[in-house]
């Protein structure tokens, strides 16, 4: 666990001594639960603000109109993959037959 060192106003510190004879909890526990929930909050704040989150609702709920775009998606790209990979290879071979010709 990591160490922080703060400094604290004096109604603040008079706050935190109140708070761990209330609750018999340690200093640390009452800093480290204060600045969970301040994150929390504003986890809560900026959540919504990203434009996924504002998307979200709607993603996939739209019709492509009857294209189905995604559909056969990892064969075509296969398919490309090996188109490319063929081709290369012919331009390989091109090439090394060209220098065993010289």
């Amino acid at each position: 666990m990591a160490t922080l060192s703060i400094r604290l106003d004096a109604r603040t510190a008079s706050a935190i001594d109140r708070i761990t004879a209330l609750t018999g909890k340690k200093k640390s526990e009452i800093v480290r639960e204060a600045i969970a929930g301040y994150v929390d909050e504003v986890d809560k704040k900026s959540k919504g603000e990203r434009p996924y989150d504002m998307m979200a609702p709607d993603i996939g709920s739209f019709d492509s109109g009857g294209m189905q775009l995604s559909t056969r998606t990892g064969e075509k790209f296969t398919e490309m993959l090996l188109k490319e990979r063929d081709e290369r290879r012919r331009a390989d071979r091109r090439r090394s037959s060209r220098r065993v010709a010289r």
